[in-house]
């Protein structure tokens, strides 16, 4: 049995109570948000708009709201990429179930995952280009600041 089917098991009442139907939106979060937003932000809940007593909840008007606690700066980020977050997550869900995105700031649980960068190689002409470019920088640490920026936008991911 899979582990994410014991997880639903479990996480059941928990999840209904904060309006998730199941453990996907937790589960798969850093698919929804984005390895950028993931590790600054988590679903809190995600809300359908009220029923009227006796009405077929499948024809309920509008799509359910998404709140989501983000990490202090972070909030700024996810406020202006709210619009991909919502594709994303409908997109996840494979149909428009996500209408809205309401961003609560505070203190994320998980740790934040370190940002690994991969280091970035010159090839032969492009490190003569940037010397040439460079020569007529007589300051030291302002040409191995820009050596740096250099080798940041000419350069090729390494293997």
């Amino acid at each position: 049995m899979p582990l994410h089917a014991l997880l639903d098991a479990c996480l059941q009442s928990t999840l209904k109570a904060k309006g998730f139907a199941d453990s996907a939106v937790h589960l798969h979060w850093g698919e929804i948000a984005g390895a950028s937003l993931a590790p600054w932000s988590e679903p809190l809940s995600l809300k359908w708009p009220p029923v009227a007593p006796g009405a077929d909840p499948e024809k309920r008007k509008g799509g359910a709201t998404l709140t989501v606690k983000v990490e202090g700066a972070f909030a700024l980020d996810m406020q202006h990429l709210a619009p991909q977050v919502i594709a994303r997550a409908n997109g996840f869900f494979g149909w428009r179930c996500v209408e809205k995105l309401v961003l609560r700031q505070g203190p994320v649980r998980k740790a934040p995952v370190p940002v690994v960068r991969q280091k970035r190689v010159l090839t032969v002409a492009d490190s003569k280009a940037l010397d040439t470019m460079l020569s007529a920088v007589d300051d030291s640490p302002l040409k191995a600041a820009l050596t740096r920026l250099g080798v940041g936008v000419m350069g090729r991911l390494a293997d």
